[in-house]
């Protein structure tokens, strides 16, 4: 994508290099060399065991479950890096059943998944909204127009988060006072 985007100059360079998100990719780099670590003091063989082989329709689904049950017991990532390189070996099939089981795995147990950002772009009549809802605990929802925050709610549980954003316009003509505008549906 980022080559793309270079080819039509919708970015340069620097911009991509600035959006790399580097703590990030340290964090990932040092816990897959914990990982590897545990795998490769226990954990790989004891996974190495209960890992079905093969890419039959029986042995892809023993894959996910025991994905599933990883993701579960530790996380979607530790996961992941524990379980493709014992996978690989059975084909592309086998790595793909991973990758679905831990991504099933991670929302169906009794614990949180991790938090997550959405951020969501409406373009609509010149104006521009970008809703942010940030999942986990608590739910935070963000509403911004125009890059200005116009709307913030906050839940402490599960329930749904309902943000009001009343639009307002500001009038300004030479030679008037600046009026607020009342809301208009639209």
């Amino acid at each position: 994508m980022a080559v793309r985007a270079l080819a039509r100059r919708h970015t340069t360079p620097v911009a991509i290099i600035r959006s790399a998100s580097v703590p990030f990719l340290a964090f990932v780099l040092a816990l897959g060399i914990v990982v590897r670590a545990v795998v490769d003091n226990g954990l790989g063989h004891a996974l190495g065991q209960v890992l079905p082989d093969g890419a039959s329709l029986p042995a892809l689904l023993g894959i996910a479950a025991v994905a599933a049950v990883l993701a579960n017991l530790i996380n979607n990532l530790p996961a992941v890096l524990a379980l493709v390189p014992l996978a690989a070996p059975s084909g592309p099939g086998a790595v793909l059943a991973v990758l679905l089981g831990v991504n099933i795995g991670q929302g169906s147990g009794g614990r949180r998944p991790m938090r997550r950002r959405h951020h969501f772009h409406i373009a609509m009549r010149g104006t521009r909204s970008a809703p942010t809802v940030q999942t986990g605990h608590p739910v935070v929802v963000e509403v911004l127009v125009d890059g200005k925050e116009t709307g913030h709610a906050t839940t402490q549980d599960d329930r749904p988060a309902t943000v009001h954003v009343v639009p307002r316009c500001l009038f300004q003509a030479p030679g008037t006072e600046p009026q607020v505008m009342s809301p208009r549906p639209y």
